[in-house]
């Protein structure tokens, strides 16, 4: 599934991305990447979409999101992705 096809709310880890390589060498560059997790946070109708990714927030067009694919994240039994640190576990109460 690509990006722009993900769930408002939900954990994602980056599978590939298929753009052009300038365009992935950017995209690298601003830490989206292969095996990455982001959070897809919201979505505009017209295809624009915020998501967060090491703690930081960036805006995506529908054509950028449509060439990033994702693999929804497994979460243990407290609705926590898998590889997330015990530090980022106690700021979520856990």
């Amino acid at each position: 599934m690509t990006l722009y096809e993900g769930e408002t709310g939900k954990s994602y880890r980056i599978h590939s991305i298929v753009t052009k390589e300038e365009l992935a060498a950017r995209l690298r560059a601003l830490g989206i990447r292969e095996h990455a997790t982001t959070v897809i946070l919201s979505r505009r109708k017209k295809g624009a979409m915020i998501i967060s990714i090491k703690g930081t927030r960036m805006a995506l067009g529908r054509k950028i999101a449509e060439g990033i694919r994702i693999r929804e994240e497994e979460s243990d039994d407290h609705g926590i992705p898998a590889k997330e640190t015990g530090r980022q576990k106690r700021r979520n109460g856990i």
